[in-house]
């Protein structure tokens, strides 16, 4: 069975992705920033390339018949055209819709440069969670052809697939996600530390914090 040609193969979840980075840019109920926007794009826009992936594995399982070298160059170009179009007017309108939203909330505007800075931290942690999703490709097709040796194909890749998810949710588990728990229990209970080890009110009637004073000693 022939697969499809890496530009046919790559360029459709590519533009996936700028959909979903462009629909990312629409305006919300909540002020964002800049670094908040930007990586928040950039995991949409992985997300949305990752939906891309999906749906051509699912056309390849299906057996659906593939367009030829040419019919898929001029399909990604025609395509290519009026999504980074849509992707320039979101960029070019995201400064005055997340503008618009401030001033209804009594905030400070946004500078227009920060649209550039933006889309830069977007595609950087795209570019990471694409990196990443490549890593666990890899280890998933080594996990597979090691147990080629082993199994039938398919059973193999079944258990490739089983055992890359056991191995990461054991990394991110027992590894990442124990530590980053485990930092923020630690900040907490310095944080109370510091609320149960306070020194008293003071006694004082001219001091800040005293009695009849208008700044409480809590706060």
């Amino acid at each position: 069975m022939r697969h499809p040609p890496a530009i046919g193969l790559h360029l459709l979840p590519i533009l996936v992705g700028i959909l979903f980075l462009a629909a990312s840019l629409t305006p919300s109920l909540i002020p964002r920033g800049w670094i908040l926007q930007g990586a928040l794009g950039g995991l949409v826009m992985a997300l949305g390339y990752a939906v891309g992936r999906a749906g051509l594995a699912l056309w390849r399982l299906m057996e659906l018949p593939k367009a030829g070298d040419k019919v898929l160059r001029v399909i990604g170009c025609c395509t290519a055209v009026p999504v980074i179009g849509l992707l320039l007017w979101c960029l070019w309108r995201a400064t005055d819709w997340q503008n618009g939203i401030r001033m209804r909330m009594g905030m400070d505007i946004v500078d227009t440069t920060n649209t550039v800075r933006m889309l830069a931290l977007a595609l950087a942690v795209f570019a990471i969670l694409i990196l990443l999703g490549f890593a666990v490709q890899w280890l998933f097709d080594r996990l597979r052809r090691w147990l080629y040796r082993f199994m039938p194909h398919r059973t193999a890749n079944v258990a490739g697939l089983i055992l890359t998810v056991l191995l990461i949710v054991t990394v991110t588990r027992d590894g990442v996600l124990d530590r980053i728990i485990e930092s923020l229990e630690t900040s907490y209970a310095l944080a109370q530390n510091l609320f149960d080890t306070a020194p008293p009110p003071l006694d004082g009637t001219d001091v800040a914090g005293g009695p009849g004073s208008h700044v409480d000693w809590r706060a």
